[in-house]
């Protein structure tokens, strides 16, 4: 999996987009490597856009990240959008954002003009992360 972020400490938000095929195991690490990053405050929003990627984990493996997310003091406690496009990543960014709502609120969208409106940033968020180098995990 690759992945791409970055952190907009004017608007306070962080974005991310997630390439390829997403595993468990590679979502865990790509939210390691941004905790990490000076940039990052758990008290901004965030947007994880996943379109360009097809999940490989079950919905007994959501709930270990959706345990992982909630026991860690780093997890965004802002507002949360999640862009999918096909059906079984909307059921499963649904779930997450279910059992995580006393953290942050968290909404799924599928067109990021919508997202940023819930967000209360520009709409061409994403924009940010056209000049930043993928990360690669496995």
């Amino acid at each position: 999996m690759e992945f791409k972020y970055y952190i907009d400490k004017e608007q306070k938000i962080v974005v991310r987009s997630f390439h390829g095929e997403v595993s468990l195991e590679s979502l865990e690490k790509s939210l390691a490597v941004v905790w990490v990053d000076p940039d990052y405050s758990p008290l901004y929003s965030g947007v994880a856009d996943f379109r360009d990627s097809k999940l490989l984990f079950s919905k007994v493996m959501l709930y270990k990240i959706i345990k992982t997310v909630s026991d860690n003091s780093m997890s965004l406690q802002g507002r949360v959008a999640i862009l999918v496009s096909e059906p079984l990543s909307a059921a499963m960014a649904t779930i997450y954002g279910e059992q995580l709502r006393n953290m942050s609120q968290v909404e799924i969208f599928c067109y990021t003009s919508v997202a940023a409106k819930f967000l209360e940033v520009d709409t061409n968020i994403l924009d940010c992360l056209s000049d930043v180098k993928p990360i690669y995990v496995e």
